[in-house]
């Protein structure tokens, strides 16, 4: 690996972050920082200058994540397909662009 070229490893990394099947896919990226970000948000913690440094780095860019990803807010019930013991199944419609979901 050390032989390969500054593009070629970039590259690699590219087609990592870019694969859905890769654990560096950038949604388990951007899961991972909101994740961290809300774990880490606990007065106990924040007592922790790193801690409490990483927040202060990464805890606007995370409520942006939040806030711009796909959200119950973003879509419309059509109607209950069906109920379960760990929730429900439901046929939605994406409210910007009117599809079924």
């Amino acid at each position: 690996m050390a032989n390969l070229s500054l593009e070629k490893r970039y590259g690699n990394l590219e087609r990592y972050v870019r694969d859905p099947r890769s654990q560096i896919y950038v949604e388990a990226l951007l899961d991972s920082i909101s994740a961290l970000v809300y774990d880490c948000d606990l007065p106990a913690l924040r007592r922790n200058k790193n801690v409490d440094n990483f927040l202060s780095r990464y805890e606007a860019i995370a409520n942006e994540i939040n806030h711009t990803r796909l959200g119950p807010k973003d879509f419309d019930i059509v109607k209950v397909i069906g109920r379960g013991a760990f929730g429900e199944v439901q046929l939605v419609r994406q409210r910007d662009r009117k599809s079924v979901v």
